[in-house]
């Protein structure tokens, strides 16, 4: 095996040292990092002039990953469960990732996370983008999924042109966004987070779009006492949008649709499904989106007012 130049450094000044190469073009990919007791050797490329050692080293593309569960939105990292080595061979082996957070779960009306720094940069902003849109998400004021990227998609591409919608829980807009980014559209966009309704607002600005959107900061209760004849229902909430659906059904018009959300224990869909049906509710489409455990799953519902 060939010599090699690596930088070595004790554990704890690994992210930071790692940040730095990356930035000025020293850290070298081919390579892969190494471990020695509570050091780190981190490899760099040929024209490096600090301090260093050399030791013998096969070159390899085929970089380590990270094995694990988590969600990334843009450059930050979510974790379900706490692993400090989980999070560290994140960042080491996902360069766009900065950040990464240990989510201790979702809580109140307004959906925030709580969320513990296990590795990286204390920041929960971060900019991410997905189906051609651009969002800013601060993941300790609004509550953002990544997972739903397809499901917005499959909207989107339900909607036509001249539809009126009713955005229940727009949250910072990305189902109402990348909707009003494809379709000529009227948009009612409301969210009891007023944080995550001002994130809405700038993410409306940051893409442009053919459709209107109308931002409010309100529980969908009230927002839907301004709402008649709605051609679409989005009722993204799914560990509370049963709560709300009379007063979905109520703003929509007959023929109408809903797009609904639900995280539902797999052997009581078809008790929700008859609970939909008896509001004259016609289920349209039915499908786990993802697991959340291993008897519940996420479920999206097409459903159309008779």
């Amino acid at each position: 095996m060939p010599p090699k130049k690596f930088v070595r450094v004790r554990k704890h000044m690994a992210e930071r040292t790692i940040r730095d190469l990356r930035n000025a073009g020293l850290y070298d990919t081919n390579y892969t990092i190494a471990r020695d007791g509570d050091y780190v050797l981190i490899p760099v490329t040929d024209d490096y002039s600090g301090e260093h050692v050399v030791m013998e080293a096969e070159p390899t593309n085929m970089r380590r990953s990270a094995s694990g569960s988590f969600d990334t939105i843009g450059s930050i990292a979510i974790m379900k469960k706490y692993d400090e080595a989980l999070a560290n061979d994140i960042l080491l082996t996902h360069k766009k990732i900065r950040s990464v957070f240990f989510d201790e779960g979702v809580g109140g009306p307004e959906r925030i996370r709580k969320l513990r720094l296990v590795a990286g940069e204390n920041n929960t902003v971060t900019e991410y983008r997905e189906n051609g849109c651009s969002f800013t998400v601060d993941v300790a004021k609004a509550y953002f999924s990544p997972r739903l990227a397809t499901e917005r998609r499959r909207i989107v591409d339900q909607v036509s042109d001249g539809e009126f919608i009713f955005d229940m829980f727009a949250g910072v807009g990305p189902i109402s966004i990348e909707i009003a980014r494809y379709r000529r559209v009227r948009i009612i966009a409301a969210d009891i987070n007023c944080d995550a309704v001002e994130m809405l607002k700038e993410n409306m600005e940051k893409n442009p779009l053919r459709g209107i959107i109308e931002p409010f900061c309100e529980d969908a209760r009230i927002a839907a006492e301004r709402v008649t004849g709605a051609d679409r229902v989005i009722m993204n909430h799914p560990t509370a949008s049963f709560e709300f659906i009379d007063y979905a059904v109520k703003t929509l018009r007959e023929g109408g649709v809903i797009n609904y959300y639900e995280f539902l224990d797999n052997s009581k869909v078809d008790k929700r499904i008859s609970d939909l049906e008896m509001r004259s509710l016609i289920p349209l489409d039915v499908h786990p989106v993802h697991s959340y455990s291993k008897t519940i799953s996420l479920y999206s519902m097409t459903l159309k007012k008779a």
